[in-house]
C-alpha cells in the first residue's frame, strides 16, 4: 500500500473504534439505569409483600373468628 491507502486506513480504523467506545460508554449508561430500575422494583415488590402478608393475617385472624 502507498503513504495515502495507509493513512485512510488508520483512519477508518481510529473512526471505528471511537464509535465502538462512545457506544460502550453509552451501554454503560443504560446498563447502570436498568441496575436503578430493579432496585427500585425489588424494593416496590418488598412493600408489596409486606402488605400481602398484612391482609393474610387479617383475613386469617377474621377466620379463625368465625
Amino acid at each position: 500500500m502507498n503513504g495515502n491507502a495507509q493513512r485512510i486506513v488508520a483512519t477508518a480504523i481510529l473512526a471505528m473504534l471511537a464509535w465502538l467506545v462512545a457506544d460502550q460508554r453509552g451501554l454503560r449508561g443504560e446498563v447502570r439505569q436498568i441496575h436503578s430500575d430493579i432496585a427500585d422494583l425489588r424494593e416496590r415488590m418488598a412493600r408489596l409483600e409486606g402488605r400481602v402478608d398484612t391482609l393474610v393475617e387479617i383475613f386469617t385472624e377474621r377466620e379463625a373468628e368465625r
